[in-house]
């Protein structure tokens, strides 16, 4: 287990091997409860936008003649 609260590098020094990352996000208690509700919005809104352009087909590109 390691903080990535401080700046770090990570090298895969075994390319042929797959590398697994498990991560697992902590608050930090001194944050506010009004800051934390805050950017808890911030990150579901972000989290839905990229699901939105990731997932979905563009609505603009027309379709292929059948």
């Amino acid at each position: 287990m390691f903080d990535d609260s401080y700046e770090h590098e990570v090298w895969n020094r075994h390319a042929s091997e797959t590398r697994v990352v498990l991560l697992v996000r902590f608050w930090h208690p001194d944050i506010q409860p009004k800051a934390y509700a805050a950017t808890k919005r911030r990150m579901r809104s972000a989290v839905m936008r990229h699901r939105r352009n990731t997932l979905l087909p563009p609505l603009d590109t027309p379709l292929a003649a059948a």
